[in-house]
């Protein structure tokens, strides 16, 4: 699940009865940070890979397409791996903040988030 999702499913505007359960955000929240770590080792491994193939084609002058192509990839792994790594940690610093404030700030907290993904 993706995190603005997560945010929008635990979100209770102010006013409404009724506390959001902290432990099943935590929840989704962990788990959100858990496959967001598990992409950000698979997008790693796809850098180094082709990395070496990149490495592989210089040393062996393959066609100048061939070493343009490799580093588009690797641009567009860059992009992959920062928007993992950003949504990672907003995951994981939610998840902390979810387990240590009130619900009133936690809930204050997602507006914000949701406000600025909008």
């Amino acid at each position: 699940m993706r995190l603005q999702a997560i945010l929008v499913k635990h979100f209770q505007p102010a006013g409404v009865m009724g506390g959001g359960n902290p432990v099943e955000l935590e929840h989704d929240l962990r788990r959100c940070a858990r496959l967001n770590a598990i992409l950000y080792g698979a997008l790693l491994a796809i850098l180094v890979a082709v990395l070496i193939g990149l490495g592989f084609a210089i040393w062996t002058r393959i066609s100048l397409g061939t070493i343009v192509l490799g580093g588009g990839i690797i641009a567009g792994v860059f992009e992959g791996i920062r928007r993992t790594v950003r949504t990672w940690s907003q995951a994981s610093l939610l998840a902390q903040l979810s387990r240590r404030l009130e619900g009133p700030q936690v809930q204050s907290v997602i507006e914000t988030l949701i406000e600025t993904h909008e």
